[in-house]
Parts: structure tokens; sequence; C-alpha cells
């Protein structure tokens, strides 16, 4: 198995969830820590870079989180104004060397470790993908709607087709750092779309588990009493 490095995207202002989500405390411990413990433990994993707010750099929590792994794999980069700034600068961190990057959201707390390791498989066996993402079934019906108002219906689409993006996305580290040249002022969400408005090739992982972003203070409430319900299984199966 090939081995890659690991941005851990955590630049975020945490507006829809009322202050820094990625400190917020999950089971005892900051959001961030439990990807980021993840990871470390990984072999396939050569260096893990966080890009953080310059201001969450100098904070405690922070502090706090390097005391408590100390891990020379672990470094930090100061986040941008957007997606593609954050991934951008966090790529600069990484030695000229690195083959493949995957990029990671910060506040997604269970990361699905075989889907990573699939993704990264694909992209050692293919030389004709560029990337390839994480994804999770879509479940729902689709329908596609009138802009701006959004509320005639144009369509039913075939959810089939569909699939919701999540992380990581792995790439290759030096298309995905041609890419986001290209992409400089543009509107991008994910690392899979910057490879895509280049002309590059994505494929995706389809995971069944529960992979979550913790968006809102509902969601972390969720990964809490998921964590307690592991917990309890973990008990009743001694």
């Amino acid at each position: 198995m090939k081995k890659c490095a690991v941005l851990l995207v955590a630049g975020g202002s945490g507006e829809r969830f009322g202050g820094p989500k990625q400190f917020a405390l999950l089971d005892g411990k900051p959001v961030l820590q439990h990807a980021l413990e993840v990871f470390l433990e990984l072999e396939i994993v050569s260096q893990v870079v966080v890009v953080l707010p310059e201001k969450a750099i100098h904070s405690r929590e922070w502090n706090m989180i390097m005391a408590d792994l100390g891990n020379p794999r672990l470094d930090v980069a100061v986040g941008g104004a957007t997606r593609r700034d954050s991934v951008h600068e966090g790529l600069k961190v990484l030695p000229n060397t690195t083959e493949y990057v995957a990029v990671h959201d910060g506040v997604r707390p269970f990361v699905p470790v075989e889907s990573l390791q699939a993704c990264l498989l694909m992209l050692a066996t293919d030389s004709n993908i560029s990337g390839a993402i994480v994804a999770s079934p879509c479940p729902e019906t689709l329908k596609r709607v009138h802009l701006p108002e959004r509320r005639m219906i144009a369509a039913t689409l075939n959810r089939e087709e569909f699939v919701r993006a999540q992380t990581p996305q792995v790439c290759r580290y030096k298309e995905l750092l041609s890419a986001l040249e290209l992409a400089r002022g543009k509107r991008v969400t994910d690392e899979a779309q910057v490879l895509e408005l280049a002309g590059m090739r994505t494929a995706a992982v389809v995971d069944q588990g529960w992979n979550p972003k913790i968006t809102y203070p509902i969601d972390l409430e969720l990964a809490e009493a998921y964590i307690q319900r592991q917990k309890l299984l973990k008990a009743a199966a001694r």
C-alpha cells in the first residue's frame, strides 16, 4: 500500500455552529482531535498538516492538542479566505516529493479508514484518474428546481446516478496543486471539483457508514450519542 500525506482542513469560522466547532468537545476531546488521532495511528499516513485560522493556531485549545499528541508527523498551516486557499496553503507545507495527499474535513470526527485505503489503492493502480473521494449513497428522491426562487420543480432525477461527496478526498499531489492554481478566484467546494474544472478525472468510493460533518449543534449532539451507543455495545459484547 502506498503512503499519503493528509491535510486536515479546519479553517472555517463556525458561524452556523455558533463558534469554533473544530474545538467543540466530543466525548471529552475536541472534534478536531478525533480525526487527528485516527490519521496519526495509520501506517499509510506519512505526515499530517492541520490547516487552521491564524487566531486558532495561537489558541489554548490547539496548544493543548499539540501537547497531548506531540507527534513529529504533525504540522500546521494558516488557512486562507476560502476552501481553495486553505488547501493551497496546506499543500505548501508538504515536501514536493509527496505523491498522494488526502484532504479531510477537520470536523468529520469518524474517519472511514477502509474507504480511505480504497481511494489510495484506486489511485495507485489506475494512472488515468487524478482523485478518488469517499462518498455516501443518496437515499432521498432528488428534484431539480427552477432558480432563483427554487419553488417550482423542473424534473425528478434518478438518484442511483448521484452520490453525496464527503471526505477524505485523495488526490495526486502535483495534479491537485496544478489544478488549484487554475482554480484561483473560482468558487469551489471540494477537491474533486477543482480537479474536474482542470479537466482531470475523479472517482468515488461509496461508503455505507456514518461520516457526519459537524455543522450545527445538533450534529454534535448526534455524534455524542453515537459514541456513547458504541461504548455500550462494546461493553455488552464483553
